[in-house]
């Protein structure tokens, strides 16, 4: 399977990108190298000897403390960030532009180039994405709590909105830092593991594994070079791998500025057209990105962000 030529590709740019963070390209890539063996999983390790782990929402109140404080944090309102994506092994550059305005709106643009653009939109309540070539999909199910939760600034501060449950696992290190393993569940039944630094409780990667048709893909994603913007820390930069069978490839997410409270309004905040059209029903779903039903209704989310 070429990645070049499969909606695979398309779904981990913009899917890497809510967390933070198809045409063909004028040559095709060279082919790949023979994928390396599997390094051996890292089993968590029990906690040490008369310590008890903390609880999952008890990692994320920590998590948030890291970040900023709730003073710093309540002051924020909106967030625009901007930055470039490179994917080296598909010789593809790109820039993103991502904007979060209140009440979970959103919208999230990635320009490839000569590919076109990616582009994931929810107004609070609805979601959807356009790909490349007009092609666009209904965001529903965990699709959807994952586009509501990135157009969350402080996502940590509500985790009843997006996760049935939420568990610490024991403790891994990534890096060499040990962190404490979270592992949280959607409505669906849809596992998630997050590794959150034991020194600083900021975090330091994610990982989960989705069903996309026939394919399941994998995604590990270590979040590095936080810095302090208007009060709170950001993650700078994102790496994320992306696995189905045998084939994979690293995706590269840098953000290169940051800004708070900038004014959106409506128009800053519009789907495009074609996120309208399959809004409306005036066009089919690309029934190539479409992702498994989830086993039952989502919940819907019982808090505002940041508590309000």
């Amino acid at each position: 399977m070429s990645l070049n030529r499969s909606p695979l590709l398309v779904l981990a740019i913009a899917g890497g990108l809510l967390s933070f963070s198809q045409g063909l390209p004028a040559q095709p890539p060279a082919a790949p190298a023979p994928p390396a063996a599997p390094a051996k999983p890292v089993e968590a390790q029990p906690a040490v000897s008369g310590e008890k782990l903390p609880t999952g929402k008890e990692v994320f109140a920590k998590a948030l403390e890291a970040t900023g404080t709730e003073k710093a944090r309540k002051e924020l309102k909106t967030r625009v960030t901007s930055g470039t994506i490179k994917i080296e092994s598909q010789n593809i550059e790109g820039k993103f532009e991502f904007k979060i305005g209140e009440d979970r709106r959103m919208i999230n643009t990635v320009d490839l180039g000569d590919m076109g653009k990616v582009v994931r939109w929810t107004d609070g309540k609805k979601g959807a994405e356009a790909q490349p070539g007009g092609q666009a999909r209904l965001l529903t199910g965990d699709d959807l709590l994952d586009a509501l939760r990135n157009a969350t600034l402080f996502p940590e501060s509500t985790p009843d909105a997006f996760f049935k449950s939420v568990e610490t696992k024991g403790v891994e290190k990534v890096d060499g830092k040990d962190c404490y393993k979270v592992e949280t569940t959607s409505p669906s039944g849809e596992k998630r593991s997050w590794f959150y630094s034991k020194e600083t409780g900021l975090l330091a990667k994610w990982s989960s594994v989705k069903k996309r048709g026939p394919m399941e893909v994998t995604t590990d994603t270590l979040v590095s070079d936080w810095k302090e913007v208007d009060g709170v820390k950001i993650a700078m930069t994102q790496k994320q791998v992306n696995s189905v069978g045998e084939m994979s490839f690293e995706i590269v997410i840098h953000a290169d500025k940051v800004e708070h409270n900038t004014k959106l309004t409506d128009a800053d905040l519009a789907a495009p057209d074609e996120i309208n059209e399959v809004l409306s029903g005036d066009t089919k779903p690309n029934q190539d990105a479409k992702p498994d039903a989830p086993s039952e209704k989502p919940e819907r989310p019982k808090h505002k962000p940041d508590g309000k």
